[in-house]
């Protein structure tokens, strides 16, 4: 492997950057804690470790295991072990705010870590929501709110909406929506983490008039699906059977409303003309798409095509809820389990990282395989997944090995690639399947992900 040492320290302290920072610095530190005296005087739970135990404990059975792993991540397992209770753990916990993780997740999706893979010269990003069902109990319900399930059951759902890198499956953003917020609000405030670099592609549920003036204000590209209802300048398309043409959107008297919470100002009200594209899906159906990409570099062809890369946030959220068990929270209280939803999206982060460095070096190692006709190699997402929850905690840790452990991992992961199948659709991934009823748990302990 060409990944030294050097390259992998500073990847792992850049990980940690963020919450070094906090540490170092007593006025930002209080920002992200719910009382203001908390982690003042030293204690067996200091900050930096309730930190990573609060990121390690979404996938794995560490926060009912806290003297292991306290002992693990201070590197003196060997030496001078500490024992702390479960209850002691549990109160810890509820003096950092849920927010820090949320900030972390940030930090590091917006760091030099990650190589942007480019779509025609842009990062093409998108933004969607999903619900989780929750436990009943507590101050879920008055927090989150009361909805329906999938099983037709009533009971605490929390809505939350991601940003994410469609390329690199990386969340740049992640918000927990108030019970009676809806996506489109919540979209329009993740809009400050955009550039003039990115391109967003959205589903029809989120095409608004307010959304493609601070688009077009903010210089920012877009491929959003309408329905052909959207509005008379769309119906008037639909029917007139054009391939492509413009559409106009007018200003309506809920701006207000939906700018509401947001930053985000309004310069002028002005009507908007979009280029509106045609497209006929595989299963036949007709579907309209509005952009502002330049027409000249970007045919109708290509329009159409850049809106297929939305479906890798679905993957994501997929993934997110099936194969990291989002669902499965190890506390009861609201401020546990916004602490575990921001915390899976920092570890999500980190393991697209690992993921990237070990794509990086398996193209490097088909390129030599082609030379002698060999098929090319293929990460097994499902033995990475489990490698890097396994030694996740030795890379976090402080103990002299801990660049052993990450190099280890890299070297196990990339060793277990299999050759990759010309006629094989899809990458191979172990998908567990939906079980009637929620997965329910009786203390803080949390599985193990099951491959």
């Amino acid at each position: 492997m060409d990944v030294t040492d050097n390259c992998i320290e500073k990847t792992t302290r850049q990980l940690e950057e963020f919450i070094n920072s906090l540490d170092a610095d007593e006025n930002k530190k209080a920002g992200y804690l719910n009382k203001g005296n908390a982690f003042t005087r030293k204690s067996k739970l200091p900050f930096l470790f309730m930190c990573k135990i609060g990121l390690l404990s979404v996938k794995s059975q560490y926060a009912a295991e806290v003297p292991l792993a306290l002992n693990e991540v201070l590197g003196n397992v060997w030496t001078e072990p500490v024992t702390v209770s479960k209850s002691a753990y549990c109160q810890r916990r509820q003096e950092i705010k849920p927010e820090l993780f949320r900030d972390w997740a940030r930090d590091i999706a917006h760091s030099d870590l990650f190589r942007h893979k480019l779509w025609h010269g842009f990062i093409p990003v998108s933004i969607d929501g999903t619900t989780l069902s929750l436990p009943d109990l507590y101050d879920a319900a008055e927090v989150f709110g009361v909805g329906q399930n999938h099983l037709g059951d009533n009971g605490p759902i929390a809505k939350i909406s991601l940003l994410t890198c469609l390329l690199e499956d990386i969340i740049l953003d992640v918000e927990v929506r108030g019970k009676d917020e809806g996506e489109r609000t919540a979209a329009l405030r993740m809009l400050s983490s955009l550039g003039p670099d990115h391109l967003l592609i959205l589903d029809r549920g989120y095409p608004s008039y307010v959304l493609f003036k601070l688009l077009l204000g903010m210089g920012i590209k877009f491929i959003i699906r309408v329905p052909a209802s959207f509005n008379k300048s769309v119906k008037a398309f639909a029917k007139s059977g054009k391939p492509n043409g413009t559409v106009t959107c007018n200003a309506h008297n809920k701006l207000g409303k939906m700018l509401k919470g947001s930053a985000l100002k309004l310069q002028d009200t002005e009507d908007v003309k979009l280029r509106c594209v045609k497209f006929i899906t595989p299963k036949g159906t007709t579907e309209y798409l509005v952009t502002n990409l330049d027409e000249e570099d970007c045919p109708d062809d290509v329009v159409a095509e850049g809106y297929k890369l939305r479906w890798h946030i679905e993957v994501d959220i997929l993934f997110l809820k099936n194969e990291e068990r989002w669902a499965v929270m190890s506390g009861y209280k609201s401020i546990c389990i916004l602490q575990d939803i921001y915390a899976a999206c920092v570890l999500f982060n980190i393991q697209s990282l690992i993921m990237q460095l070990c794509e990086a070096e398996l193209d490097k190692i088909n390129k030599e395989r082609d030379k002698v006709n060999k098929k090319p190699l293929r990460i097994d997402h499902s033995v990475a997944l489990s490698i890097i929850d396994f030694n996740m905690l030795h890379v976090f840790s402080d103990s002299p090995g801990h660049i052993q452990a990450a190099r280890y991992m890299l070297y196990v992961i990339i060793h277990t690639a299999y050759e990759s199948n010309p006629s094989e659709s899809r990458v191979r991934i172990l998908r567990m399947k939906r079980q009637r009823g929620k997965h329910k748990t009786e203390t803080n302990y949390k599985d193990s992900l099951l491959i």
